[in-house]
C-alpha cells in the first residue's frame, strides 16, 4: 500500500467506504504488502526501551526478555505487544498514528490524526 502524496485528503463519508478501506488494508496486510504494520508511537518505543533496559528480566547479550523469549527490538516497536511482567502495555496512540489513519485514509505526509481521550 503506497501513499499518494499528490492525492487530496478525503475523509470517509459512509460506513460502506470505511468497510472497503478496512477490507483493502487487511487484504494488503495479510499478503504482506502493508509497509508499516502496527507500529508503536516513537514516545512509547522510547519509554518501553528505557523500562526494558533497566529490567531484571532482560538478557543484555541477546537483548531478549527472559520471561517471554522475545527479541526486545521487535517487541518494543509493535503497538499490540505487552510486557509479560505488566510493566508496559499496548500503545493505542501508535495504532491510531499508523494503522487507523491508514485504514481511514487520514494518513498522508504532514497529517496525523490523533483521537482525543475525551
Amino acid at each position: 500500500m503506497e501513499l499518494n502524496n499528490n492525492a487530496e485528503f478525503k475523509p470517509i463519508e459512509t460506513e460502506r467506504e470505511f468497510q472497503k478501506q478496512l477490507f483493502d488494508f487487511l487484504e494488503d496486510f495479510i499478503h504482506e504488502e502493508y509497509p508499516q504494520p502496527f507500529v508503536a508511537s516513537e514516545r512509547a518505543q522510547e519509554e518501553r526501551r528505557e523500562i526494558c533496559n533497566s529490567c531484571e528480566h532482560r538478557k543484555p547479550l541477546k537483548d531478549k526478555c527472559s520471561l517471554c523469549g522475545c527479541p526486545l527490538a521487535s517487541k518494543i516497536i509493535a503497538c499490540f505487544e505487552k510486557c509479560p511482567d505488566d510493566k508496559w502495555g499496548c500503545d493505542f496512540d501508535g495504532f491510531v498514528e499508523t494503522c487507523y489513519n491508514s485504514v481511514t485514509g487520514k494518513l498522508e505526509e504532514g497529517v496525523v490524526v490523533v483521537v482525543d481521550e475525551d
